[in-house]
This record gives C-alpha cells, structure tokens and sequence, in this order.
C-alpha cells in the first residue's frame, strides 16, 4: 500500500512541480490564475468530501469530472482576455465535457437530489477491506485521495490552458490539434454508444 501512496504522491506533487520548474517560468497573470484555480479546487475537493460523508456516496467526484474541467479552462479565458488560443482550447474542453456528461448522465450518475446517483462500486469493495473497517480510515481516504487527489489530477489535466496564456496568434498546429481531438470525442461517442447498447441488451 506504501508503493501506491508513493506513486500517486509523485503523480500529485513531483511530476507537476517538476514539470513547472524546469520549463519557462509563469509570469504573474498565469501565477495569479494557478493561485485563483487552486482555491476553486480546494472548495470543491473539500465540498465533495463533505457531501460524500454525509450522504455515504462516495462518486461525487465523478459527478465533476466532465464538469469542473469545464469551469476551469473558461475561467482561465477570462483570465486571460479571451485570446483566440484559450477560446479554442475551451471550446475543445467544453466538447469533451459534454460528451461525458451526456454518457454518465444517462447511466444514472445524476439525480436531481445531486448527492445521489449511481456510485462507483469500487468504494463499497474498498470499504469492505479489513484496512478500511475504521471509520477514521475511510474518512482520512475520502477526504485525501477520493476528495482532493482526484480532484487535483482533474485541475492538473487542465494547467496546460495556463501555459497558454499570452501565446501569440493561432497557428496551423492549433487547429490541427483541435482537428484530432474532435476526431477523438466522435470515437469515443461511437464507442459510448456500443456500450449504451451492448449494457442494455
């Protein structure tokens, strides 16, 4: 268990710090809008916490996850004055969002009682572990992993759109990249579907 608390402590904390201090620096509008988005991250990590505590599900990071990347890449735009780079970046984020949004939603994984839905049935096998029977435990693992670790890999996959700010013009790369991930979420909705289909039949 030691091993994977490691590894994911490297995922977390090392490979971003390092990936930061060994390329060019951020300037202070992108350092100011790391600081801004790392607070919105602690509300909602430390939010779903507290709402999976109280309701006992422990998915409410799922519920986010096509949501929150969403919210952060745009909040980055405006950051950043809406350059032609960060719309488009955005604009991609927003299709991949809602892609898997639609996907989960109709799997269950949203209620209008926002604190229920479908949970992943991983917790429940994870919870009836002997090393996670003390309420404290789990508690401490809800909190640091479930909560905040997850949570944090979602705001790590969206920093690039920081690195992006005050880029320059859009180039013929930019959208060759958005070409490939439009290709990418059709797939994946292709794929969605066959298992929408295959899971009811």
């Amino acid at each position: 268990m030691w091993k994977t608390v490691v590894l994911l402590l490297v995922t977390i904390v090392i490979v971003p710090i390092a990936g930061f201090y060994f390329s060019e620096p951020l300037n202070d509008l992108q350092w100011t809008t790391v600081k801004e988005l790392a607070i919105i991250y602690l509300i909602a990590g430390i939010s779903c916490f507290a709402v999976s505590t109280l309701a006992k599900n422990y998915s409410q990071v799922d519920k986010l996850w096509s949501i929150i990347p969403i919210a952060y890449v745009w909040f980055a735009a405006y950051r950043g004055d809406f350059e032609p780079r960060l719309i488009l970046m955005s604009t991609m984020v927003t299709i991949w969002g809602a892609r898997l949004t639609y996907n989960f939603s109709r799997r269950g994984g949203y209620s209008w009682k926002f604190w229920t839905g479908d949970e992943d049935y991983r917790w429940a096998i994870l919870q009836a572990r002997p090393e996670f029977s003390n309420p404290l435990v789990w508690g401490i693992f809800n909190l640091l992993f479930i909560s905040l670790y997850q949570m944090g890999l979602i705001l790590l996959f969206t920093l690039p759109i920081v690195k992006s700010m005050g880029g320059g013009p859009l180039a013929w790369a930019d959208y060759l990249c958005a070409a490939g991930i439009i290709f990418f979420v059709i797939l994946e909705t292709i794929a969605d579907q066959q298992q929408w289909n295959y899971q009811k039949e």
